[in-house]
């Protein structure tokens, strides 16, 4: 595994600080259709440079810049539910219950990241969108709830659908719920008139401060699943809402759900209704495109809101001890109101969600354990893959000193798609079909398109932008 120190100093005043005995908080911050040039640190700051309006995130690089940044790290699958699927359960996608983009439906398996962490002796949380345990448009039973798949509680959403929309009601569309759950029961109340981002944070530290404050609880560490979906597109509207705009923002300023004495505050107050999806960060309201204005300012609100998180943890004591994942489901899209075009969204790769090209299949990822010098200022260059975290945290629970870091022995995709990319039917003419791609060493051999499409092949370290097809050249 290849290092490269890049802050000697921050981890000499570190060092000292790690507990080799007490076992580490988890938080694995998990976005959705968060392209890997959408932060800072990634490729933002490099447009800033140029004098371009850029996509604002500096809580997500100074945690990053402070920890280990995973440069070629790849989701399972470019798409939502065979990603998170294999993220859960460890297994890449042609191995794994849920191969393709099936909404909603059930992963048989029963090991999964909650398993793995309540076995070691964690408190178990996910808090977001599930999207995998049944009900909603699969029509099959719930038969794997968060619950029942290691989870000590759960509140988020069930069904997939419901992930576009950010602020949540008492109904369906179509046969998924729209609402929140909070275990087993409905908590929609809780969500209704709030911007989902804020939400699922401000619940995640409810959910700490609950455990903090009970004596039999208090000293176990805790594993939180945190799904935001940010930022997928949006668009699925209660009536009351009043609107149809796709890519749904925020109805103000963001408001921290902490009170001056540092209790949680829990439920947030409810937006007012006439000003509920209409807020834009002061920063972008300078560019010329509306849906651009809206992809920005949703991104710099899951900014503030994980910068609202950090300061709680801090304010609790557990932050250097509290390790946080940063990653997402796949790259970005170009759907639902979305605009990676207009920010660079996919970074120096080629392609977006649904492609097995870079652009489509590298995330920005990185950990950060602020009180274990060995995971601070560091970059990890060699590729891995999502499916691979669940290995990582059995690790840790075995050494609770050592870093999470996915060690990917095999870094393959394959995935049925109906109706494909446009960068795939751009150079092959067609592309829907079978779509595959595998990782040895630097080079990535690819079919986009379907069987009957020609292989593919890069040396992704020397042309990431994939512009160079070596097998057409042999």
């Amino acid at each position: 595994m290849k290092y490269r120190i890049y802050s000697l100093v921050l981890v000499g005043l570190l060092t000292g600080s790690v507990w080799a005995a007490e076992r580490p908080n988890v938080i694995f911050l998990l976005c959705d259709d968060l392209g890997y040039g959408d932060v800072g640190y990634a490729f933002q700051n490099q447009r800033a440079a140029t004098g371009a309006v850029a996509i604002r995130t500096p809580v997500i690089d100074s945690l990053a810049a402070s920890g280990t940044v995973l440069t070629d790290h790849y989701c399972a699958a470019p798409v939502c539910a065979p990603s998170r699927a294999s993220i859960l359960t460890g297994k890449l996608t042609m191995d794994c219950s849920l191969q393709h983009n099936q909404f909603d439906r059930p992963i048989r398996e029963t090991k999964t990241l909650g398993t793995v962490m309540k076995a070691a002796g964690y408190e178990t949380y996910a808090v977001g969108k599930w999207g995998v345990g049944g009900g909603g448009e699969s029509g099959e039973p719930v038969s794997a709830h968060p619950l029942d798949r290691g989870f000590d509680h759960y509140y988020g959403f069930m069904d997939h659908r419901a992930g576009h929309t950010y602020y949540h009601w008492d109904g369906y569309w179509g046969r998924a719920y729209m609402g929140v759950w909070e275990d087993r029961r409905k908590a929609t109340e809780t969500a209704v008139g709030r911007y989902s981002t804020d939400v699922f944070v401000a619940r995640a530290k409810k959910y700490i401060e609950d455990q903090l404050a009970d004596m039999e609880r208090r000293d176990n560490p805790f594993f939180m699943y945190l799904a935001i979906n940010t930022i997928h597109g949006s668009g699925r509207n209660d009536a009351s809402l009043q609107t149809t705009t796709s890519l749904h923002v925020p109805g103000g300023a963001y408001v921290k759900s902490t009170t001056a004495d540092g209790k949680v505050i829990w439920p947030i107050p409810e937006e007012p209704l006439e000003k509920r999806n209409t807020y834009i960060n002061p920063e972008y309201c300078g560019l010329a495109d509306p849906m651009a204005q809206r992809y920005a300012t949703g991104i710099t609100r899951l900014d503030e809101a994980l910068g609202d998180l950090v300061e709680f943890l801090k304010a609790r004591g557990i932050f250097k001890n509290t390790i946080i994942v940063f990653t997402s489901d796949n790259g970005p899209a170009a759907e639902y109101g979305a605009h990676p075009d207009k920010f660079g969204s996919n970074g120096p790769f080629a392609g977006y969600k649904r492609d097995v090209f870079e652009g489509g299949m590298r995330v920005p990822t990185f950990v950060s354990w602020p009180g274990n010098p060995q995971a601070c200022g560091k970059v990890v260059e060699t590729p891995s893959i999502s499916s691979d975290w669940l290995g990582a945290f059995e690790r840790l629970a075995a050494d609770p000193t050592r870093v999470p870091i996915p060690v990917s022995a095999r870094i393959e995709t394959r995935y049925d798609s109906p109706t494909g990319s446009s960068l795939a039917k751009a150079k092959n003419g067609h592309a829907g079909g079978r779509q595959w791609m595998k990782r040895e060493g630097d080079v990535v051999t690819l079919r986009a398109g379907g069987l009957d499409t020609p292989i593919q092949m890069y040396n992704v370290r020397t042309d990431p932008h994939q512009d160079r097809d070596l097998a057409r050249e042999n």
